[in-house]
């Protein structure tokens, strides 16, 4: 268990350090609102909200600049720190490209490395992965004739937010069959569940904070599913940041010791280091405090670079893991309880970064 010094002193590393928030944006493409769903004035405001409450500096580079910076002037690069926050548009295959040149020029990136950002944004490597941990997968549909009349899935092997999610029959999913840019699963009757994954400060171990299931209206329909509006309408991003939630509750259920030792082997075969988030369909019905087990946990997709959404999810969960350790949070900012969702969660995820970062910076001398 870390100290309460080592704790006061990792945030304290943040100081007079110039942090380039680097996002996925480019001048010369067609930017949609889709595209940039989760990068959103609130996301990158309360971005820069937490890098100022360390103490340090946020600049602001989207990726053409970034690279830029990097080609021209290596480690001699501007800039302390790297905050990457990628886009969800699968036409923008960037997510490993930002922590390579960050290795490369010897610059400390969040939320993850290219190991990481590799393994878990191609489905196909990842579900390859979870198999090998022990988790169930859906079955993938190659020629279609594996399960013949079957209810199936097609989805983009890159990207996220359940863009470009198509679900039908399998003979009505052909094109998406013979896509070497899309993957078909079986569909798995159930609920959509994500578990969400910290690197504690408090235990040095990857911890299941919290796992939140989806119930629709109708609560024995196990043919629903998050679309990407549902999705964000849930978090409360982009232009749906003051819409109504979709039709559905959340339930929240504990998860059995089994299941922790398998999200901690998971994230260690995907590279993850401080934070990731795991999709999974439920075959049962949840129900409010009944562990999450493995047998009924079918894994979808784990997500090593989570949008940390203004909706306050995350820092709900946070503050319960706290709680549960008799951790006051004000340790890492005097005004944490009263911080808005987005900064409050990131200052946490600052803490484990300077923690478990071997080569983070130890002095705080800001980059020229």
């Amino acid at each position: 268990m870390e100290s309460r010094a080592a704790i006061e002193t990792a945030v304290s590393r943040f100081e007079n350090r110039r942090v380039a928030v680097v996002f996925a944006q480019s001048y010369d493409r067609h930017i949609t609102d889709r595209f940039l769903i989760g990068l959103r004035t609130e996301v990158l405001a309360g971005c820069a909200d937490a890098i100022e409450l360390v103490g340090a500096e946020p600049v602001f580079l989207n990726y053409d600049q970034f690279l830029e910076e990097a080609a021209t002037r290596g480690r001699e690069s501007r800039f302390d720190l790297v905050l990457h926050l990628p886009g969800t548009s699968t036409e923008f295959a960037f997510e490993s490209l930002i922590p390579s040149v960050c290795a490369w020029i010897d610059r400390p990136i969040f939320p993850c490395n290219s190991r990481a950002a590799t393994s878990s944004q191609n489905k196909l490597v990842g579900r390859t992965i979870a198999a090998s941990c022990g988790w169930l997968v859906p079955r993938r549909l190659v020629t279609g004739s594996e399960l013949p009349g079957a209810v199936a899935i097609a989805k983009p092997i890159n990207g996220g937010d359940s863009i470009g999610l198509e679900r039908g029959r399998v003979e009505d999913l052909r094109e998406y069959l013979d896509s070497n840019d899309h993957i078909v699963e079986e569909f798995i009757e159930g609920y959509d569940a994500t578990i969400y994954i910290y690197r504690s400060i408090l235990t040095g171990e990857f911890e299941i904070v919290g796992i939140s299931a989806v119930i629709p209206d109708d609560e024995d329909n196990r043919q629903w599913y998050w679309t990407t509006e549902d999705k964000l309408l849930s978090s409360q991003r982009g232009e749906y940041r003051y819409s109504k939630s979709p039709p559905a509750r959340r339930v929240r259920f504990p998860a059995s010791e089994s299941l922790t030792q398998l999200a901690r082997q998971t994230c260690l075969e995907f590279g993850v280091q401080y934070l990731a988030r795991i999709d999974i369909r439920y075959t049962r019905k949840p129900e409010d405090g009944a562990n999450c087990s493995i047998d009924s946990s079918y894994f979808l997709e784990l997500n090593s670079m989570p949008t940390i959404a203004p909706n306050g999810s995350w820092i709900y969960y946070l503050h319960q893991h706290f709680s549960r350790h008799n951790f006051d949070p004000a340790l890492l900012h005097p005004q944490f309880h009263k911080l808005p969702p987005v900064p409050a969660t990131l200052i946490s995820m600052f803490a484990s970064w300077a923690l478990f970062t071997p080569d983070f910076p130890q002095t705080a001398e800001c980059s020229n």
